[in-house]
């Protein structure tokens, strides 16, 4: 099983937000995060061809985030589940993988430093190990019996060069 895991593409300004007194669950992505995202996504889709599930916290970035994901990948599910809240529930996380059938392709959706933890506890069955997801990041991680093994972690920039360029049977070649 491929899992990836992702935190949401650039919302509006948390202090802008706060400032005016709406709910942070409710904060959406900025234009330019939209448009940014999506460009990155052209890379992903070169590295996966395929997603069957996407699965989003219910705060509004990381839905906006998931539909832009599932727009690309025409044929697969999404759902909004609460385990992937700020404050992430791995455990749970890991019973929805159990799931899914072994060549499945699943993307989860979700928030730092909470998708950090996910990756941490996937590779290492911890989630001490701290590891740095920039907004719009993903990361590909094979699973098996349990166990899962980082392939790659790339930023929006590094994915949309991924879109852009020609090299990509050379990248293939080395993940």
């Amino acid at each position: 099983m491929e899992i990836l895991i992702v935190r949401h593409a650039h919302p509006e300004e948390y202090d802008d937000w706060k400032r005016e007194g709406k709910a942070e669950g409710l904060r959406p992505l900025t234009k330019r995060g939209i448009h940014r995202f999506a460009e990155s996504v052209k890379g992903l889709s070169r590295l996966v061809s395929k997603v069957d599930c996407v699965y989003s916290s219910y705060y509004t970035r990381a839905v906006q985030t998931m539909e832009i994901l599932h727009g690309s990948y025409k044929g697969s599910d999404s759902k909004i589940i609460e385990s992937l809240n700020p404050g992430i529930e791995t455990e749970d996380l890991k019973r929805i993988l159990s799931s899914h059938k072994e060549n499945d392709v699943i993307c989860f959706v979700g928030h730092y430093p909470g998708v950090g933890q996910l990756c941490s506890s996937l590779v290492s069955k911890s989630s001490n190990m701290r590891i740095r997801f920039k907004k719009g990041s993903i990361a590909s991680i094979q699973y098996e019996n349990g166990t899962g093994e980082l392939q790659w972690l790339m930023n929006q920039k590094q994915l949309t060069a991924l879109a852009q360029s020609d090299k990509v049977r050379v990248l293939e070649n080395l993940i």
